[in-house]
């Protein structure tokens, strides 16, 4: 299933005017937005499925392109389902171990450790999802040594996996909870206050255990409205927020309100660390998301999701109207349409690359990148016409390309195809796109 590769060499370079109704657009390389830190998907651990699974997370990676993996392991309280002893301040590695190599933490290692394979690892966030161990109350219990157990609960999982685990895996970020605003199921629920002291409990625990380099990811509210709330309560501790690399929340509704303003609150960019669909992460980029994981790879089953009265068969956690890139019934996989239409973000959306200027006209809505290391530009987005257009497109500013090769998805009968390639000629070319498709035309060779 792998994407072949096209030449763009051409003898004499010419324009050639496709038939078709004609729509303009426009990329301007001097008007620049946020540099985006790539694009991919959820995925929960416990799909592992003895290794079944393993190939679907390959084409996750090698064909749809993903770069970001928000692996999740749940619920919070398989970490330590009763307290390990009453000493905050030791690990009682002798529980742990035996905790994190059972079966259900293995699933979390070996995805992890898979996807380490494919070359993606600073990409991948460790998400604990789910709600806490009873014995420290949900929501969690305020008490200094209730804070100080969930900090010993969530710093011993990360440093099993980094250090302890033979061989070790490698992830670029922690994300200790989820939608902390939000129900008693998806997390452990916690007042901004209280989350930002665990944070920096957290911090400390980290720095001691000499894992100071490992980012923590979120607050990964339910509410996005609340995310800049939270950030409010822990951005004055320095060393919390120097492990801060992104803020992020959670939309199914193709919202963004509020993260632009958390995000100049916290001082970094700012993603989506779940959302339901394309259009939802086409319309978050274009207000200034530096990266989008769908909510989820693949049909699957979650414990707190059971908890909250859902069946125990796939998917249980997935809104209507948004299925998964990859189904799975218990039984079989399979590769849904959506698998390559998301490939043209995953694919074309490279960590390091800048969004510009793009304008377009008529059908066609569309987002433009600068890749500024290999020198080139990529234009993804959508014809919404029950016809063909033909891209009347100009290229200002822009790395100097001379081809530039055309991709389309349709959902029918094309998956992420090769179109052809157009010529550029001072910075002018046209494309042809497919009736109702999505589309990429790029000069980076895939």
């Amino acid at each position: 299933m792998r994407f072949g590769a096209q030449s763009a060499a051409r003898a004499t370079r010419r324009l050639v005017v496709p038939s078709g109704t004609q729509q303009t657009i426009s990329v301007n390389g001097a008007s620049t937005f946020q540099t985006m830190a790539g694009m991919g998907f959820n995925v929960n651990s416990g799909a592992w499925d003895s290794g079944n699974f393993a190939p679907y997370l390959t084409m996750g990676v090698r064909d749809c392109g993903a770069t970001r993996w928000r692996v999740i392991v749940e619920e919070a309280s398989a970490i330590e389902s009763s307290n390990d002893d009453s000493d905050t301040g030791t690990y009682n590695w002798t529980a742990y171990d035996a905790t994190f190599s059972n079966t259900q933490f293995s699933n979390l290692w070996n995805t992890i450790a898979h996807l380490n394979s494919l070359g993606i690892s600073d990409g991948i966030t460790l998400c604990i999802m789910g709600r806490s161990p009873t014995f420290m109350g949900q929501p969690l219990t305020t008490t200094s040594t209730i804070k100080d157990e969930w900090a010993e609960m969530t710093a011993a999982l990360v440093y099993y996996g980094l250090v302890r685990r033979n061989p070790p895996v490698t992830f670029g970020a922690f994300a200790p909870n989820n939608e902390v605003d939000w129900d008693q199921y998806e997390g452990t629920q916690m007042l901004a206050t209280t989350y930002a002291d665990c944070l920096g409990r957290l911090a400390d625990r980290l720095n001691a255990l000499g894992l100071s380099s490992l980012k923590i990811a979120g607050p990964d509210c339910a509410s996005l409205f609340q995310v800049e709330n939270y950030i409010l309560e822990y951005v004055g501790d320095s060393d919390v927020m120097s492990r801060v690399q992104y803020v992020s929340g959670h939309n199914y509704s193709g919202s963004t309100d509020g993260m632009v303003d958390a995000s100049t609150t916290a001082g970094v960019p700012w993603g989506m660390s779940e959302l339901g669909d394309w259009d939802q992460a086409f319309s978050a980029i274009g207000d200034g998301a530096s990266f989008c994981e769908l909510w989820e790879y693949s049909d699957s089953v979650y414990n707190h999701a059971i908890r909250r009265g859902d069946p125990a068969t796939p998917p249980n956690d997935q809104l209507p109207g948004f299925p998964a890139p990859i189904s799975f019934n218990g039984t079989t996989y399979g590769v849904r349409d959506e698998f390559y239409e998301w490939s043209h973000l995953c694919r074309h959306v490279r960590p390091g690359c800048v969004r510009v200027s793009c304008t377009a006209g008529g059908n066609i809505t569309a987002l433009a990148f600068k890749h500024v290391a290999p020198g080139t530009v990529t234009i993804v987005g959508k014809n919404s016409a029950a016809s063909a257009r033909v891209l009347d497109g100009t290229l200002t500013n822009c790395p100097a390309v001379q081809a530039l090769h055309v991709y389309a998805t349709n959902g029918t009968s094309l998956l992420h195809s090769y179109q052809g390639t157009v010529d550029v000629v001072n910075g002018r070319f046209y494309a042809s796109i497919p009736a109702s498709s999505t589309f990429t035309v790029t000069s980076v060779v895939n």
